[in-house]
């Protein structure tokens, strides 16, 4: 929902939560509020903090792993490892499939890159149970949620008091 209501509406959109998931979301319009830390996470704020394009952040979780998720990551790879493996986070729009070209041309470089290759199959399937911007919903689901999207908003009233 978050692609379209902001060009339906033509608004920002701030989704309020402390899952670290939806910042992969984040874009010119869409911002995430994480009321513990008390910070608005916008598309330069996330690049500020982590280093890398919004863009490329469920890439990041792809490759790390999310422990509260119980999802592993690639094994050898942290967070320094990471940008210092692919520089290239921080600077352009990358796809799964670019990360395992990079692997596939550094294998002999680091043990890091020949697991990403070798672990081809888990990290497609972790990108996909991550991938919020295109979630495991069936047809019926979506519709209900484009269904709720294109519905016109309900009348604000606003409270009086009437005696």
């Amino acid at each position: 929902m978050s692609k379209y209501m902001p060009s339906k509406y033509n608004t920002k959109v701030t989704i309020v939560s402390s899952d670290k998931d939806f910042l992969q979301l984040v874009n010119a319009k869409v911002d995430i509020y994480r009321p513990i830390e008390k910070e608005i996470f916008s598309y330069h704020h996330v690049k500020e903090k982590f280093g890398l394009m919004p863009e490329n952040f469920i890439l990041r979780k792809v490759l790390l792993g999310d422990a509260s998720d119980k999802v592993p990551g690639v094994k050898g790879l942290g967070d320094k490892g990471l940008l210092k493996k692919f520089p290239e986070l921080a600077t352009q729009i990358l796809t799964l499939e670019n990360i395992f070209e990079i692997a596939e041309s550094k294998y002999k470089q680091h043990d890091v890159y020949a697991r990403i290759v070798l672990e081809r199959n888990r990290l497609e399937q972790n990108y996909k149970l991550m991938d919020l911007s295109n979630p495991l919903l069936d047809d019926n689901d979506k519709v209900d949620i484009q269904n709720a999207i294109e519905s016109p908003l309900p009348e604000y009233v606003l409270y009086r008091d009437w005696e």
